[in-house]
């Protein structure tokens, strides 16, 4: 019922808004607030052009049967003739979307940072002393922190290291990684990090040294991530090398960058990447920046969308 409940009041804050300020353009940010606008858009006293921008990816077979959520992915075929721009941050995830035979526009737009808030949180680094491993984002066992843990206990090139995770995890795996660090007798190299404001998010990795941006799940959305992950792009713009799990989606796109890392989810494997970083690490950190400025940042892949709507004179 929370659901219902938050989709119902999002709804009518939309109508509302919709009735009083009648946009030319509404950015409607996944298929619960396309199916919401929708409902309303006979009831609201003007036309805008809808810009439809869906970040993940819903599957029917995991979502409750008559849940808001299904509800939203199976209108979202009849909806979309009514969208005039579809963006989405990942080409491969193209193909889940209905636009065989419509007329719209659409941008594929990457979750890379935006220059404008992450150029603040780099600083140069050449001396490691303790190697700070970092992930950030949901905490589950699909990011090889397993195989990471043993690794605490032995330094690695004559450097420490300790693995900070920041984000939700789920009290009873938190308590099995904390059992796996005492086994390992690295309990106090193993740090939790809870939910903070966005931009305390960069403050904390760039004092840290690796981006871990292991991803082992096979649904769909953890299989299109070459683009939309912005973890990975969020390490790499505060000078953070990335170790990430080799894989189609992933080599595609991260290969050809010095600073980026495959490795099999292995502790060996890791620890193999680990050492190259250390190796170069002063490069490989600049090299992460200069292609956060040069190319992967919010800035440059948005551009085409505002240059779009301009032409329409929507902005």
């Amino acid at each position: 019922m929370e659901e219902v409940s938050f989709f119902f009041q999002f709804t009518f804050k939309l109508w509302k808004t919709c009735f009083g300020e009648r946009p030319a353009v509404v950015l409607l940010y996944d298929s619960h607030a396309l199916f919401g606008y929708w409902l309303i858009r006979h009831l609201i006293p003007c036309r805008p052009f809808i810009w439809y921008h869906n970040h993940d990816i819903a599957e029917a077979n995991r979502l409750k049967l008559f849940s808001v959520g299904w509800m939203a992915l199976k209108a979202e075929k009849r909806i979309f003739p009514t969208v005039g721009l579809f963006t989405l941050p990942a080409a491969e995830r193209l193909v889940y979307f209905p636009v065989a035979g419509w007329h719209g526009k659409t941008i594929i737009v990457p979750n890379y940072p935006a220059i404008s808030v992450f150029k603040r949180f780099y600083s140069p680094r050449v001396a490691l002393h303790i190697v700070s491993l970092i992930f950030q984002g949901r905490i589950d066992d699909s990011h090889g922190i397993e195989k990471i843990i043993p690794l605490l206990s032995i330094p690695i090139k004559n450097r420490k290291l300790e693995l900070v995770l920041k984000g939700y995890c789920d009290p009873q795996y938190k308590e099995t990684l904390i059992q796996l660090a005492r086994t390992w007798n690295a309990e106090d190299d193993l740090k939790f990090e809870g939910f903070t404001p966005y931009l305390d998010v960069p403050k904390l990795s760039s004092r840290c040294h690796i981006g871990i941006g292991i991803f082992e799940k096979k649904e769909v959305m953890h299989l299109t991530l070459g683009t939309a992950s912005n973890k990975l792009y969020e390490y790499a713009a505060v000078g953070l090398p990335v170790i990430y799990n080799s894989a189609e989606h992933f080599d595609k796109y991260l290969t050809k960058f010095a600073w980026a890392f495959p490795v099999k989810v292995s502790s060996d494997s890791i620890r193999t990447a680990i050492e190259a970083i250390i190796d170069e690490y002063a490069s490989v950190s600049a090299a992460a920046v200069k292609s956060f400025t040069d190319d992967l940042n919010f800035e440059r892949v948005f551009q085409p969308v505002i240059d779009y709507l301009s032409s329409r004179s929507l902005l």
